[in-house]
């Protein structure tokens, strides 16, 4: 397990622009107060722990997602090129 020292609220404004989340949009994903992620990030308060652990969580699975739908995209290709191959 990686450990998460305190975020800042540079790197979160990095992380949630990376994701494509806005201030609100990640409050609601996470069902937090939005005026609480507007105080993280204008660093009034410090970020909650368990920010950067779901933030990395998110970030694992886009590039999964990337890779997955990479490897789909891949896969018809082939069985298209093959198609084509056998009825052209």
């Amino acid at each position: 397990m990686t450990a998460h020292p305190r975020m800042t609220a540079d790197a979160f404004r990095d992380s949630l622009k990376t994701l494509g989340f806005t201030a609100n949009g990640f409050a609601n994903y996470a069902r937090v107060d939005s005026h609480t992620v507007r105080r993280w990030l204008h660093g009034q308060v410090p970020v909650a722990g368990w920010v950067p652990v779901m933030l990395d969580l998110l970030h694992d699975a886009a590039e999964f997602s990337y890779s997955l739908e990479t490897v789909r995209r891949e896969h018809d290709r082939l069985i298209k090129a093959n198609r084509a191959l056998f009825t052209g």
